[in-house]
């Protein structure tokens, strides 16, 4: 019983967190925020037409900070007084705000550290190809969850169209990689100049 109260509070949670964040805090700071991140996703969105610039390490790490914690305090705030009643507001908004914009580093720094790592496999040459699967067998029976999956209306992919997927994904992961790398070492040779 414990366990499904808890289940139920985490999900109300997380779903009046990401409505605020998605729906509303977030496109109300796209269009008004004069900050770099939300100018980029102006122009994504077409609502802008300045140049597009490269997405630098800071930018990565500072990523959807201000709609989390202006969305973590707008649901902590309104879920504590739903519980508790007026007063606990500010606590409720404040705990909130600091707790969710710690997740956030924490996943923006993830983010900034595997794009490091797949660049730094990518410099030695250690990057891992997967092995092409030998083609199935006509006689082979449908396993059973196959089945089940189809029944559901969930599409089965080959292997060779699965790799082809992750290659071009790879592709575009690795041109990114390499763009994020001459950036970086543009801002080391512009700080060597500096000192």
């Amino acid at each position: 019983m414990v366990a499904a109260y808890a289940a139920v509070n985490t999900g109300i949670t997380a779903a009046t967190f990401f409505a605020l964040r998605e729906y509303a805090v977030g496109p109300v700071l796209v269009h008004t925020a004069p900050w770099t991140q939300y100018e980029r996703r102006r122009r994504q969105l077409g609502l802008s037409s300045s140049n597009d610039s490269e997405l630098t390490w800071s930018e990565i790490r500072t990523n959807k900070l201000l709609d989390t914690a202006v969305s973590g305090a707008a649901a902590g705030g309104l879920l504590r007084v739903w519980r508790s009643g007026l007063r606990s507001i500010l606590p409720g908004a404040i705990s909130a705000a600091a707790l969710c914009t710690i997740l956030q580093l924490a996943y923006n720094e993830a983010a900034v550290a595997r794009l490091r790592y797949v660049s730094k496999l990518k410099e030695t040459g250690q990057m891992p190809v997967a092995p092409t699967p030998p083609p199935p067998e006509p006689s082979e029976r449908v396993p059973v969850a196959q089945r089940i999956l189809t029944a559901l209306g969930l599409i089965h992919v080959s292997d060779e169209e699965y790799l082809l997927k992750l290659k071009r994904t790879r592709a575009v992961y690795q041109k990114r990689i390499i763009e994020l790398e001459q950036q970086s070492e543009a801002e080391r040779e512009l700080k060597d100049v500096q000192h």
